[in-house]
């Protein structure tokens, strides 16, 4: 880092710096060529996200049917009148880098969903629909209709398009599901393509192709084939821990009775088999992976009206699997969304969020301003940081 105020410890300045939020960086990084140096270290960079690694999670939000589709965020501060109680503030996320430079056509979902006469301009350039598919320190992977992916930062708005790969199969064929994560053991940061063939596969040869870019060589890899792929509700995008994105999935080798919990590690870039709690049983009707106090954590949905939450507190250890608590509540109408604090989530629960205490089971409505009504968006967490998409490493 260089040295930008000599009146005053640099060792002080970090220190203090350090400690703002990501909204108050940005501002001081126009505040001389020095500070926007100091401010824009990957050094700096890492001693802030560690400094913020407790502050709560933040949501992205994307409902790929709604005619103005831009992705929304929301982030939660204390009230004014108890640092004890969490509110939401909800912005919208409007980045040219998400739109299609030619692409002046509505997509035919909105186009009959929403009149036309509900859209100011008609000629005005739209995006298409657009999902998270992964986050990871505070940088969220999206796709949109094109499938082309785009990794970005939401707060910073920063981002950058990710190229294609040439040997990726065609996604009308095949499931196709993503995740994002941290390669610790080489410093780069890597997106995961797991394409799932269902025909024309040799008992021998995994149907499941596995692709590997890497943010620090931008450049796609392709890892060798597996006979393990997502089940259930574990379809959509992979979670990050560990140094692994995890799904829950099953052996097409095996039963399709018998799921578990495969982590895909980014530095030796295969998969593996996880510990998990001894919960697949008759009861079990499907279940979903999360992030939890930096935990993995299996949500499993138990009869159809309750579910359960288990937190892995010592990764790879079965015995560290702790039970914290069963919610009662139908499968489709009950979902967590992110982590306040060390033992509050926030839970989405039909059209309303309410903060569940993990310690006594408590809950309470929260407030959020300017939320959307709820319903069809697809809520991914994500944790806030200056990171760069373009990003390089010390």
């Amino acid at each position: 880092m260089s040295d930008c105020i000599p009146s005053f410890p640099q060792d002080l300045i970090i220190d203090i710096l350090v400690r703002l939020p990501v909204k108050s960086i940005g501002r001081f990084r126009c505040v001389s060529k020095p500070w926007r140096s100091l401010l824009s270290d990957p050094l700096f960079i890492k001693l802030h996200r560690a400094y913020h690694l407790h502050d709560p999670e933040s949501l992205i939000l994307t409902d790929s049917y709604a005619p103005d589709n831009f992705p929304l965020v929301i982030t939660f501060a204390p009230d004014s009148t108890s640092e004890n109680i969490y509110n939401g503030v909800t912005r919208k996320i409007i980045s040219p880098l998400l739109q299609e430079k030619d692409n002046w056509q509505l997509n035919k979902w909105a186009k009959s969903m929403w009149p036309l006469k509900k859209w100011t301009n008609d000629k005005r350039k739209q995006i298409e629909w657009i999902e998270v598919i992964g986050s990871c320190h505070g940088l969220v992977l999206l796709i949109n209709e094109k499938h082309t992916k785009f990794l970005m930062n939401p707060i910073t708005l920063e981002g950058v398009k990710i190229p294609k790969f040439s040997l990726s199969l065609d996604p009308s064929g095949h499931l196709i599901v993503h995740g994002l994560g941290y390669d610790g053991t080489n410093d780069d940061y890597k997106v995961v393509t797991l394409s799932i063939r269902f025909r024309d596969v040799s008992s021998d040869d995994g149907r499941t192709v596995v692709d590997i870019y890497s943010v620090k060589t931008k450049t796609w890899k392709r890892s060798a084939n597996s006979h393990y792929y997502p089940l259930g509700m574990s379809r959509d995008s992979g979670v990050f821990v560990n140094g692994c994105v995890h799904w829950l999935a099953r052996d097409e080798r095996g039963s399709c009775y018998d799921p578990f919990i495969a982590g895909f590690d980014l530095a030796q870039e295969k998969f593996q088999k996880v510990p998990h709690p001894k919960v697949f049983d008759d009861s079990f009707l499907c279940g979903d992976l999360t992030v939890i106090g930096g935990c993995l954590t299996l949500i499993v949905y138990i009869d159809h009206d309750k579910f359960g939450i288990w937190m892995m507190k010592d990764y790879g250890l079965q015995d560290s699997w702790t039970k914290f608590t069963i919610l009662n509540g139908y499968m489709c109408s009950v979902s967590v969304a992110c982590q306040l604090k060390d033992d509050e989530f926030v839970l989405v629960k039909n059209d309303k969020m309410v903060v569940h205490t993990l310690s006594n089971g408590s809950r309470r409505d929260m407030e959020v301003a300017d939320a959307p009504s709820l319903y069809g968006y697809r809520k991914t967490a994500f944790k806030e940081s200056l990171l760069s998409p373009n990003y390089k490493p010390d």
